[in-house]
């Protein structure tokens, strides 16, 4: 974690496969006529603390919460 509370390790998320969630995803990391495939991801860093699960593994991996929509976060925007 940095001085910020900003995680230094990047994860990036797939796309949700809720039509109506991707279509806010689109919208909040602001592409123009994208076209949602298998392996389109979304950066960590687009997300609010908030947006994540309490990790209950070893690993540390968390996981996006249902509903979770992309932000431009202070990670992002000091970067």
């Amino acid at each position: 974690m940095t001085k910020s509370g900003c995680s230094t390790v990047l994860r990036f998320h797939t796309f949700t496969s809720d039509v109506e969630t991707q279509f806010k995803w689109i919208i909040a990391v602001r592409r123009v006529s994208f076209t949602v495939s298998p392996h389109a991801q979304v950066c960590s860093s687009y997300f609010k603390k908030e947006d994540f699960q309490k990790s209950g593994s070893e690993t540390g991996w968390r996981l996006l919460k249902k509903g979770a929509v992309p932000a431009l976060s202070d990670c992002r925007a000091s970067t």
